[in-house]
């Protein structure tokens, strides 16, 4: 999470979308940064709302009310499999890794998949994930108040930024996942309808931005 106050935007660092790069391209622009450890670096809206923005109104005042509230969103069935991709990294594969409980390089796509459509307490560790509409939903239950961009249009979200900074941002990639031979089947995506049904009403209802 980062806030600029010179810029007055706040950022939300959705996971897997692209954010360690937004973030590291961001911190030069931004007064306020929560990085390294991701129980501070991916505070989510309602964490912001709850937490952070009492803090801020008590610094800036009225001026709070000229900020956007940014975050991105990607594709669930998509996001799933990044995260599929992300926990088969090789120094998971390590039995002595203290996060090598979510290690994914012996499971198959299909089983990751399969396992996520489970109750959260039912799951095996390596797919005991939250969702998207979590992180992007407000306390009040809703998303207003936060501009979601789509992961596909992250060069537009890019451009507004550099707009509204006034300066070009050194995009580098950065935290890329393996590739892996399981790729995404269209029978997938019927799956993933099913498991992330209220991510999928989010995403189809945000606007296309080119």
């Amino acid at each position: 999470m980062q806030v600029s106050t010179r810029h007055k935007f706040i950022f939300l660092s959705n996971r897997k979308c692209g954010s360690s790069a937004l973030t590291t391209a961001l911190t030069p622009h931004c007064s306020m940064v929560l990085r390294n450890d991701y129980r501070l670096r991916h505070t989510n809206f309602a964490e912001l709302q709850e937490y952070i923005m009492p803090f801020l109104k008590a610094r800036l005042g009225d001026e709070l009310a000229d900020y956007q509230v940014y975050a991105m969103m990607r594709e669930p069935t998509e996001w799933a499999y990044s995260w599929y991709r992300f926990r088969s990294r090789p120094m998971l594969a390590d039995a002595g890794h203290p996060n090598h409980k979510v290690y994914t390089g012996d499971v198959s796509w299909e089983d990751f998949l399969g396992e996520f459509g489970k109750r959260q307490k039912d799951r095996k560790p390596f797919a005991n994930l939250s969702h998207q509409n979590k992180f992007l939903t407000g306390r009040d239950g809703t998303n207003n108040g936060l501009t979601i961009y789509r992961y596909e249009d992250y060069d537009a979200f890019v451009s507004m930024l550099e707009d509204r900074i006034g300066k070009s941002l050194n995009m580098e990639r950065r935290n890329v996942s393996p590739e892996r031979s399981d790729k995404i089947k269209a029978s997938d995506y019927q799956v993933g309808e099913k498991i992330f049904a209220q991510d999928y009403a989010l995403y189809r209802a945000l606007e296309k931005r080119s």
